[in-house]
């Protein structure tokens, strides 16, 4: 196995215990609170860094040295389909979560596995992140679960103190 692919899939595993301890730190309360990113819930921020399919069609396309973002006129199309998918976890439990995370990532690390060498340096541009190679995108995986556990965070902070007060 190549140095970058062992690092990718090192990133992966990075990704899969950041991501566990930030669902695993969450009651099933926690999943109705409010966020401040696009009015979703926490259940439902988590449920997007627990489905994986977008990071498959993403790597997907980048390894065919294609782009996987809409056109310009179309950029609203992203956040249409985030919501799409994230809508199914409004009522979700963390076990749920959970299942989803472990199916979806077992599925992401095996198409990876299953990429060539040669394909890691394919470029295209991605929605909301501009252009990227297969071996960068796979790579930014723990820093997206950052991104959104920070967000939850916030979302969970704030609940706190203003039930203090």
């Amino acid at each position: 196995m190549s140095e970058r692919r062992t690092e990718m899939l090192s990133m992966l595993d990075t990704a899969d215990v950041e991501t566990r301890a930030i669902l695993n730190g969450l009651s099933d309360d926690d999943l109705k609170k409010r966020t401040d990113e696009s009015n979703w819930t926490v259940g439902q921020l988590a449920g997007h860094i627990a489905q994986v399919p977008w990071a498959i069609y993403v790597t997907r396309r980048l390894s065919q040295g294609r782009n996987a973002a809409a056109p310009a006129p179309f950029g609203f199309l992203l956040n249409l389909g985030n919501w799409w998918n994230v809508r199914r976890f409004r009522n979700a439990s963390k076990r749920q979560l959970l299942d989803s995370w472990s199916k979806g990532l077992s599925a992401y690390r095996s198409y990876v596995e299953s990429l060539p060498d040669e394909v890691l340096d394919e470029t295209g541009e991605v929605s909301g992140l501009g252009r990227m190679s297969v071996y960068e995108f796979v790579t930014r995986a723990p820093e997206h679960t950052r991104e959104h556990g920070a967000t939850i965070q916030r979302a969970l902070s704030a609940k706190s103190e203003l039930s203090k007060r």
